[in-house]
């Protein structure tokens, strides 16, 4: 922050409005509705019961984002 503070500046920015060429603007666009997908579309489906995933079939995610989790903050 002390050595290049117009750096930290432009990676603060982010999103279509922090680009310049049209393609980037497109691509950042579409990043950003893919995020906010990920965030909504799982609480739309526990909300509205679209899917039906079987217990055993959550155990092992549940047990497979744990071994991540673990494997990432352990080494």
């Amino acid at each position: 922050m002390e050595k290049n503070p117009k750096l930290l500046e432009r990676r603060v920015k982010a999103g279509p409005e922090a680009e310049k060429e049209k393609t980037q603007k497109i691509i950042q666009l579409f990043a950003a509705i893919c995020f906010f997908a990920i965030i909504a579309l799982p609480a739309l489906d526990h909300r509205f019961g679209w899917s039906n995933v079987p217990l055993f079939i959550v155990i092992v995610g549940d047990i497979l984002v744990s071994v991540g989790f673990f494997s990432f903050f352990s080494f």
